[in-house]
């Protein structure tokens, strides 16, 4: 078995290079092969998911936050379309961690790696918002404010509670807007998904 581990060094507190280690070390008892690529930004992870298409790789595992995980299915659906063959093993190592945790796998990369090690295969929808698919969750107002005030900087330097000092910086910030929503249906996926994505678990 032939897989690609695509690691976002600088994820949550940067733990990816400490943790790197003993991520390969576990991961090397479910592969026969495994190419290791340390990304440097979002574009960088999606190319590193695609060659996993290229090449032909048995699964792709992340190691990184919730937007590492998006970059690397985006590079997924570029090269494989609406509905990628491989499976995706989740290694939580960002901040938040929010899709970790709504898989049920918390955000200790122990005990994700312990799960990867007896893996179960489910599927995920994938949304698409202005042409960009996205897993876990796409959120407008004050959400996206505090996001956008949660710098990587900020985290680097506080952690989780990074998110507590975004929230409030936004609130500040903060009035009333109004929007619409339009979600076109696919007969392929449920309203508003774009396809599906194998996650190892």
């Amino acid at each position: 078995m032939r897989a690609r581990l695509v690691v976002n060094p600088s994820s949550g507190t940067d733990r990816a290079r400490s943790l790197l280690p003993a991520i390969n070390e576990r991961l090397r008892t479910l592969v026969t092969e495994l190419d290791i690529t340390i990304t440097v930004d979002a574009d960088d992870t999606a190319r590193a998911a695609a060659r996993a298409v290229e090449e032909r790789c048995d699964a792709v595992y992340v190691a990184g936050g919730d937007g590492t995980l998006n970059a690397a299915v985006r590079g997924l659906l570029d090269r494989a379309g609406s509905a990628p063959s491989l499976p995706v093993g989740v290694i939580p190592l960002g901040t938040g961690n929010d899709f970790a945790k709504a898989l049920g796998l918390g955000e200790d990369a122990d005990t994700a790696l312990e799960a990867l090690l007896a893996p179960r295969v489910i599927r995920v929808d994938v949304g698409m918002l202005n042409g960009r698919p996205f897993v876990n969750t796409s959120a407008g107002g004050f959400v996206a404010d505090v996001s956008d005030a949660v710098t990587e900087g900020l985290k680097d330097a506080t952690g989780k509670l990074a998110y507590v000092i975004g929230g409030a910086r936004a609130l500040l910030r903060s009035g009333p807007f109004s929007g619409s929503l339009v979600v076109q249906g696919a007969e392929s996926a449920p309203a508003g998904c774009v396809g599906s994505v194998r996650l190892q678990v």
